[in-house]
């Protein structure tokens, strides 16, 4: 009865840990986990998920779970701290209004990670950057504009940016926020 239950634990972490579902493995694994072996099984593997929840969204706690000798998922996956740059060049108002602004959205988002500011110094540094203009906002080297990867008009140039919203020298906050957060809670 324990090794089942100890292989049921192995199962639910790795199933939170790389397929981040716990509400599944709590919800229908849980009732089968209650009906097979009882109450106390589904406690016990609801201790094990909030377990692992902890040490790996509040903690960032790297670790790899294993099935016997075989690795199955390591958190390390996740990439924690993940990369935000700011890209500017020089007398750019918009990117020092833009940096407290990041800042708090990374907070509020309990991203904690640091800023990269990039200074653009020349047309040619622009290009190799695929630089679209200042300010920049990058997440893991991805532009927060979803548009971003089909355009090519790299250059020492204010940016503009064109949403729902209206017309802006600054992101939108929504397209800041969705790159943190699809960093922070990868899609399956």
């Amino acid at each position: 009865m324990r090794k089942t239950v100890a292989a049921l634990g192995v199962g639910t972490v790795a199933v939170v840990c790389c397929a981040a579902v716990p509400l599944v493995v709590a919800g229908v694994g849980g009732l089968t986990l209650a009906a097979v072996f009882g109450w106390g099984a589904l406690i016990v593997a609801a201790i094990g998920v909030v377990a692992v929840l902890v040490s790996v969204v509040i903690g960032r706690h790297r670790s790899t779970v294993r099935i016997g000798n075989e690795p199955v998922c390591s958190t390390s996956d996740l990439d924690w701290p993940m990369k935000v740059e700011l890209l500017y060049f020089d007398g750019c108002p918009s990117y020092e209004a833009l940096l407290p602004k990041l800042g708090e959205l990374l907070a509020d988002e309990g991203a904690e990670t640091e800023i990269e500011l990039r200074r653009v110094e020349s047309v040619d540094a622009a290009e190799q950057e695929r630089f679209l203009g200042s300010p920049t906002v990058r997440v893991d080297g991805e532009d927060v504009d979803p548009g971003a990867g089909a355009r090519t008009d790299f250059g020492l140039k204010c940016r503009l940016y064109r949403s729902n919203e209206g017309t802006s020298g600054l992101p939108p906050e929504g397209w800041i926020i969705e790159a943190i957060r699809s960093r922070i809670q990868p899609t399956l």
